[in-house]
C-alpha cells in the first residue's frame, strides 16, 4: 500500500513533466524539415521519453501487483540501447565490451523490464569492480538447449533460447553468499550504495518471462550472468519512424488544466490541429464559464487532479446541463478513476497521461465525429 501510495505520486508528477517534455518534441518534430539537423536530437529526445514513460508505468504496474503486458519483441536493440545510456553513468575507466547478435531473434517480454534487467546487472558489475576499473562484457546470443542440458541445474525446458552474458572484472561473489544473492534485502554493499532488490527483481523478471539466471563467479575472478530466455517464431514487427498523419479540426474545445506549462503546450497542440481552445486552470473557473455559454463548446478536455473541483465532478456538472456534450478526462493516476466512475459521470474516454500528440488528436477527433453521427445520442443527466 505504501508502494502504490509512493508510485500514484511520482506517476502524477512525473507525468506531467513527461507531457511537456514529450508535447514539445512532437510539435517540434511535426514542424521540422525532413533535412532539419534538429531532427536527430528531437528524435533521441522522443525516444528517452518514451522510455521514461514506459518505466513509470511499469513503477505502476509493480505497485498494483498487475500482470505485465508482454509482446514479441527484439531484445537486441534495447540492450544496446540500454549501454549507451548507461555508458555516461560508469566511469571511464570500465571498459564495456557488447556483442550483440544481429540475428532478428524475439521473444515475448516487456521492454521495460529487459531495460531493467540490464541496467541492475551492469550496474552490479560496475560496483564489483569499483571505481578502479576493469571490463563489462555485455553478449547477446542464441543457444539451443537440450534434454541432457536443460538438467545442468537450470530450471528449463528443451528448446531455443536467447542468452544474455553479463561478465565483470571485479572482485567475484564468495561461495558462502552465493546462495543468498536473490534474495529480497540481501546486500554487501555499504547504506545507501544498495537495496538488496536489484537482483531480486531480475530473478522475478526472469522467472516470469519461464526463463532462469546461471551464476559463475569465484572470489577475485569477477563473475558473469547468463541469464536464458526462450524465444518464439513469430518475427518481431519492425517499427519505422513514420511521420503520422494527424487529423484534426475547427471545433471549439473547453480545456481545464491546473499545471501551466502542461496547459500550455496541451492547448498549442490543439491549436496546432485547428481547434479553437478556451483555458482554464481549476474545475470551479471553468463551470462557471461554461454555465454562462452551455453552448459555446463542442467537447470538454479536463485533467482529474485539481483544486477546488476534480475533474470527474466537473463532467457531473457539465452533463447536468449538456449531456450531449463529449468530455475526454486526462489523469496520470488517480484511484477515484476508474471505468465505473468515469461511466458514472458520462465521461467518453479517459487520457492516460503523459499526453502524445497522436492519442489527444485521435481521440479528439473521434468523440467529436461520433457525436456528429449521432446527435440525438444523450444520456440521461446525472442528478447534481
Amino acid at each position: 500500500e505504501a508502494l502504490g501510495a509512493l508510485a500514484g505520486g511520482i506517476a502524477h508528477d512525473f507525468n506531467n513533466l513527461l507531457t511537456i517534455i514529450s508535447g514539445n518534441t512532437q510539435l517540434g518534430l511535426r514542424h521540422a524539415a525532413p533535412d532539419d539537423p534538429s531532427r536527430k536530437n528531437l528524435e533521441s529526445i522522443q525516444k528517452a521519453g518514451s522510455r521514461a514513460i514506459e518505466l513509470v508505468q511499469h513503477i505502476l504496474a509493480f505497485s498494483r501487483r498487475r500482470e505485465r503486458k508482454r509482446s514479441p519483441v527484439e531484445i537486441g536493440p534495447i540492450v544496446k540501447e540500454t549501454l549507451k545510456l548507461m555508458r555516461a553513468s560508469i566511469p571511464a575507466s570500465i571498459d564495456i565490451r557488447q556483442r550483440i547478435v544481429d540475428q532478428r531473434i524475439t521473444m515475448l517480454a516487456d521492454p521495460t523490464e529487459i531495460h531493467q534487467i540490464v541496467m541492475n546487472l551492469c550496474t552490479n558489475a560496475y560496483h564489483a569492480m569499483g571505481e578502479d576499473g576493469g571490463i563489462l562484457d555485455v553478449a547477446l546470443e542464441p543457444a539451443t538447449m537440450s534434454e541432457s542440458d536443460a538438467g545442468r541445474g537450470l530450471d528449463l525446458v528443451p528448446g531455443n533460447y536467447l542468452v544474455l552474458r553479463i561478465s565483470d572484472t571485479g572482485q567475484g561473489i564468495d561461495p558462502a553468499i552465493r546462495d543468498k544473492i536473490f534474495d529480497p534485502y540481501f546486500t554487501t554493499k555499504e547504506p545507501g550504495v544498495g537495496t538488496g532488490l536489484g537482483l531480486a527483481v531480475v530473478n522475478g523478471i526472469v522467472r516470469d518471462c519461464r526463463g532462469a539466471i546461471q551464476v559463475y563467479s569465484e572470489p577475485g575472478q569477477g563473475a558473469t550472468f547468463n541469464v536464458y530466455f526462450p524465444t518464439i517464431q513469430t518475427a518481431a514487427v519492425e517499427i519505422a519512424a513514420v511521420q503520422e498523419d494527424l487529423v484534426g479540426g475547427t471545433e471549439r474545445i473547453l480545456l481545464v488544466e491546473d499545471e501551466e506549462s502542461v496547459a500550455e503546450i496541451t492547448r498549442e497542440s490543439l491549436l496546432d490541429l485547428g481547434y479553437q481552445v478556451e483555458v482554464h486552470k481549476d474545475g470551479a473557473a471553468a463551470l462557471e464559464a461554461f454555465e454562462r455559454q452551455p453552448e459555446a463548446y463542442d467537447l470538454v478536455l479536463t485533467d482529474q487532479t485539481m483544486p477546488r473541483l476534480t475533474g470527474l465532478k466537473l463532467a457531473a456538472r457539465v452533463k447536468a446541463i449538456r449531456p450531449d456534450l463529449p468530455i475526454i478526462l486526462s489523469t496520470g493516476f488517480s484511484a477515484s478513476v476508474t471505468e465505473e466512475s468515469s461511466r458514472e459521470a458520462g465521461i467518453q474516454e479517459v487520457l492516460m497521461k503523459p499526453i502524445h500528440l497522436s492519442s489527444l488528436a485521435s481521440r479528439v477527433r473521434r468523440v467529436l465525429d461520433e457525436r456528429s453521427e449521432n446527435p440525438g445520442l444523450a444520456e440521461n443527466p446525472p442528478e447534481a
